[in-house]
């Protein structure tokens, strides 16, 4: 293949214009992972072929390696434009998603559901964009549609669950989430999930255990510090709570809702020189913070 690749090149510096030459050499570097070198080869056959939807299409490709997302999204588009084909709508529906741009993504997957109405991740993407789009129910619909066509599609799970909590079907949420972690055990956003819903519901020792799998799985999880810490304080275990508060902002490097927490429990314990401790290092880190920077600011000076 490198030979291949050379052979290319030389064909190249003596005959700039072989466009086959350069567009087989485009491809190889393209498959080689050459993605920069693949970009200039590939915008220099579009100067010539500026109607070539499969150019574009590889050109969006290789800026899509590069995670140049908007050079990559513009040219899907203009493959899009050349000629309907599935894979240039799915490859640029999923470079919308990254953009945030659901609207116009879904637009690209509904697209392709129609000429493959039992393409799964077609399908979840589509409920992926409704979700975000906050219509919960077409979300659902397609989630669920996805379930159907695969059976351990962890995320489309994960999706139904959150959206039937918050649609007030807990147990639904619950069999889902579960499944997740049937599926997938280190599945960290599940057990917090479940730990929150047993926390609403009272069942605080359950609650604990789901939040601990929590942390055992990812120890940057603020919530989890925060719901725990909260059952410690409901059993009058302030310093177990300042404990599971303190290890939290270490292992999150100081974030700033666990400095202002801590600082509150701290009040509680009439500690209050490392109160005010907490409280100044949760305004030095303000990125982390969403409690009012000026309410604290009067508790410093108070």
């Amino acid at each position: 293949m490198e030979n291949e690749i050379k052979n290319l090149q030389k064909i190249l510096k003596s005959s700039p214009d072989n466009f086959q030459a350069r567009r087989q050499l485009a491809m190889l570097l393209l498959e080689q992972g050459f993605n920069e070198e693949a970009v200039t080869n590939l915008k220099y056959l579009l100067k010539f072929f500026p109607d070539n939807d499969e150019m574009w299409f590889n050109l969006g490709i290789a800026y899509e390696k590069l995670k140049k997302k908007d050079e990559a999204a513009d040219a899907y588009r203009h493959a899009v434009s050349i000629k309907q084909e599935e894979d240039y709508s799915y490859n640029l529906g999923s470079v919308l998603i990254e953009q945030k741009n659901y609207q116009d993504a879904l637009s690209e997957f509904l697209k392709v559901n129609k000429t493959s109405p039992n393409d799964e991740n077609t399908i979840f993407n589509i409920g992926l964009c409704y979700f975000h789009l906050k219509d919960y129910n077409k979300a659902l619909d397609f989630f669920l549609q996805a379930i159907e066509l695969d059976r351990y599609d962890v995320y489309a799970y994960f999706y139904a669950g959150y959206i039937y909590k918050e649609q007030g079907l807990t147990n639904f949420a619950i069999e889902n989430y579960k499944r997740v972690i049937e599926i997938s055990p280190d599945y960290s956003w599940a057990y917090f999930n479940l730990g929150a819903i047993s926390y609403e519901n009272g069942n605080l020792e359950e609650a604990a255990e789901y939040l601990k799998k929590t942390l055992f799985y990812n120890q940057q999880d603020v919530g989890a510090y925060q719901i725990l810490a909260k059952i410690f304080v409901s059993q009058n275990q302030l310093d177990e709570g300042l404990n599971i508060l303190l290890e939290g902002i270490e292992k999150t490097q100081n974030n700033g809702d666990l400095c202002y927490d801590a600082a509150c429990l701290l009040k509680k314990l009439g500690d209050e020189p490392n109160r005010q401790k907490y409280l100044k290092l949760a305004l030095d880190n303000k990125l982390t913070l969403t409690y009012p920077a000026d309410s604290i600011k009067r508790e410093i000076k108070a």
